[in-house]
C-alpha cells in the first residue's frame, strides 16, 4: 500500500490579481529567472519553473535570453519594477517576440536541503498599445517551507499527479527530496494563482506604473 497524502494543501494568500486577464492577452515575455543572489536560477531550476508555467495553460511563453537583445546581461537592479520605466531592452525584445505582457520571476530564498524552502516573488505586466508601459495584473510573494504540512502535502500531491516513477521507486515525497521537483511545485502553485483569461475585461482596478 502506498502512503497516499491526505489533507489540505497549502494555499497561497500574499497574492494580487485583476479578476480576469485581457481576452486579446496571449503571449507573455519571461525575463532570465533570478536567484536570491540577482544570479540566473540554475538550468534544472529555470526548467522546472518554465514547465510549470507552460502547464498552467494561461498563455504562450516565450523565453528572454537572446543574445543580441541585451535582456540577460542587464543587471538584476535594473528589472522590473512597480515605480520605474521598464528598460528599453526588455520593451525591444517583448516588442520583437510580439508579446503582450513581461512576466518576472525571482527566488527570493532558496534552501537546496531538507526541509526545502523556496521563496517565490512574481510580477506579470501587461504592455499598452504602443507596448512601451504596462499594468501589473497579478503579482505573488511567497515562502514554501516543505516543513510547513500544507506545503509537505501539496508538494506530495504534485508528485502524485505530475512526476512519474518506475516501481518500487514510487513515492509522493520525491518533491519533498529534490529541489528541482519542489522548485515544480512551488512555481505550479504560484502561477496557478495567475487568473485565466476573461471574454470581457472585468478585473479589479489596477495601479498604473
Amino acid at each position: 500500500m502506498r502512503d497516499k497524502p491526505i489533507g489540505t494543501s497549502y494555499k497561497p494568500d500574499n497574492v494580487y490579481s485583476v479578476d480576469g486577464l485581457p481576452s486579446d492577452f496571449q503571449r507573455v515575455l519571461v525575463l532570465p529567472l533570478r536567484d536570491p543572489d540577482g544570479r540566473e536560477l540554475a538550468p534544472e531550476l529555470s526548467d522546472a519553473v518554465l514547465a510549470s508555467l507552460r502547464r498552467t495553460a494561461r498563455f504562450e511563453v516565450v523565453s528572454a535570453g537572446h543574445r543580441g537583445s541585451g535582456v540577460a546581461e542587464l543587471p538584476a537592479e535594473s528589472l522590473l519594477s512597480a515605480n520605474r520605466p521598464i528598460p528599453r531592452e526588455i520593451l525591444a525584445e517583448a516588442k520583437r517576440l510580439g508579446a503582450d505582457g513581461i512576466l518576472q520571476v525571482a527566488f527570493t530564498h532558496y534552501r537546496p536541503f531538507k526541509p526545502l524552502q523556496i521563496g517565490f516573488r512574481g510580477r506579470l505586466f501587461a504592455l499598452n498599445t504602443a507596448g512601451q508601459s504596462g499594468e501589473v495584473l497579478w503579482e505573488i510573494d511567497e515562502l514554501f517551507d516543505g516543513g510547513h504540512r500544507p506545503v509537505a502535502i501539496g508538494a506530495r500531491k504534485y508528485s502524485e499527479s505530475y512526476i512519474e516513477q518506475a516501481f518500487p521507486l514510487q513515492s509522493s515525497y520525491s518533491s519533498l527530496m529534490s529541489p528541482a521537483r519542489f522548485a515544480g511545485y512551488v512555481s505550479l502553485t504560484a502561477f496557478e494563482t495567475i487568473p485565466p483569461r476573461s471574454a470581457s475585461q472585468s478585473g479589479s482596478e489596477m495601479d498604473p506604473l
